[in-house]
């Protein structure tokens, strides 16, 4: 898998840069990794890695500040993922979303 992201963001009504609503949407690679400790006396450990996919998209609005914007925006992320889980085996399949509000700052 890759390190990098594939990410655009459109501005359909102003067709300028840092200036009113836009969309946004995201599609890479993602991960998850996790250790867990079974609190038992041989302090033995679980562990879970993933690799998978996200894809994230979101709407959001920009205000022209000078030199600078300021955009407050919402987002979904869905994320899916293959990993192995000790005592459990390989090719487990994580799924995952979350929802999200973001103020940026674009200078």
């Amino acid at each position: 898998m890759g390190g990098g992201h594939i990410s655009a963001k459109y501005y359909p009504l102003s067709r300028v840069f840092n200036q009113g609503f836009y969309l946004r949407a995201s599609y890479g690679p993602g991960q998850l990794t996790a250790k867990r400790d079974y609190q038992d006396e041989a302090k033995t450990f679980r562990h879970q890695f993933a690799i998978g996919s996200t894809l994230l998209g979101g709407v959001g609005y920009s205000l022209p500040l000078n030199k600078c914007s300021l955009s407050l925006e919402v987002e979904m992320e869905r994320a899916r993922r293959n990993g192995t889980i000790s005592g459990v085996g390989d090719s487990q399949v994580f799924r995952s979303g979350q929802v999200g509000v973001n103020v940026v700052l674009t200078f």
